[in-house]
């Protein structure tokens, strides 16, 4: 992905626009996000690479007054940018944490040197995570590490928002996710860690530690955990309006299950009610 970024055709008196790449999405994204319409509104455009169309497209990247780094594994390509093209660059990291998006947004209003309006969905954010809280906070929680994105971010992501979680299951420790460790040791410690090529994974597959609900961990493991659900999970949110459809998500699977639960409950009682009758009041016919 870094190289596509070093063939733009941008000449050394290049033209500046007002205009802010996003880089490092997996995907095209979303135009009715809440970025698009605050840096719309605060009259630059919005483009990325997944948009361009023609090499005309292409080449206008080049153009950019900033660039916008959604993952850090793309940090290198900014580099290039900034040192090939003179464009500036800051880390817009994606999350599940409305703190951090509005941090990510004072970020870029540094950098552009204006005053964004993004006040009324990071208010909204924070409802959506109050609302969701109150949803989550006496259930049972498990992360693996079959998400579409970073596993152990995605936990300390989680346990920053203040959602609970019981453990969290990864492959292998990465040097870049310390950060996310010591903070859910200092501050989440409740919550444990099994790691594959550690005993204690083995000793989870023996004798798995409960939990209500999964998300990314394997199918082989989620059956030996029992009568668990799994979150629907979509794409790790960098703005305030995916973060929330994100969270409706979360909320939709905590629903469904408590229905589901409800629903085999009342079921179950009807069933005893029939057989708890007195069947000598009965006459065969």
């Amino acid at each position: 992905m870094e190289s596509m970024y070093e063939l733009l055709e941008v000449p050394e008196d290049r033209t500046v626009r007002k205009a802010v790449n996003l880089v490092g999405h997996l995907d095209a994204t979303k135009e009715n996000t809440d970025f698009y319409i605050v840096l719309n509104k605060a009259g630059y455009d919005v483009q990325e690479i997944h948009a361009c169309n023609t090499i005309k497209d292409y080449d206008k990247l080049g153009e950019a007054c900033l660039n916008v780094v959604l993952n850090k594994n793309m940090v290198s390509a900014a580099e290039v940018m900034k040192t090939k093209y003179g464009i500036p660059y800051v880390e817009f990291i994606e999350c599940m944490n409305p703190e951090q998006i509005k941090k990510n947004y004072e970020a870029v209003e540094d950098a552009l040197g204006v005053k964004l309006e993004y006040e009324e969905y990071y208010q909204e954010a924070c409802r959506k995570v109050s609302e969701v809280y109150e949803k989550v906070k006496n259930k049972s929680f498990a992360l693996g590490g079959e998400v579409d994105y970073n596993p152990v971010k995605f936990a300390y992501d989680w346990c920053q928002t203040g959602f609970p979680l019981k453990y969290f299951l990864v492959n292998r420790i990465k040097k870049e996710d310390l950060e996310y460790y010591k903070w859910i040791r200092d501050y989440a410690p409740d919550t444990y860690l099994y790691l594959a090529t550690d005993t204690s994974m083995m000793k989870f597959i023996a004798d798995p530690d409960p939990v209500e609900f999964v998300a990314g961990v394997q199918f082989s493991l989620v059956q030996q955990l029992g009568n668990v659900s799994s979150l629907e999970l979509g794409e790790e949110p960098y703005d305030f309006k995916t973060l929330i459809e994100e969270l409706d998500k979360i909320k939709a699977s905590v629903e469904s299950a408590e229905m589901n639960s409800a629903e085999k409950t009342a079921n179950q009682d009807s069933e005893n009610k029939i057989f708890a009758r007195d069947w000598s009041t009965y006459r065969e016919m």
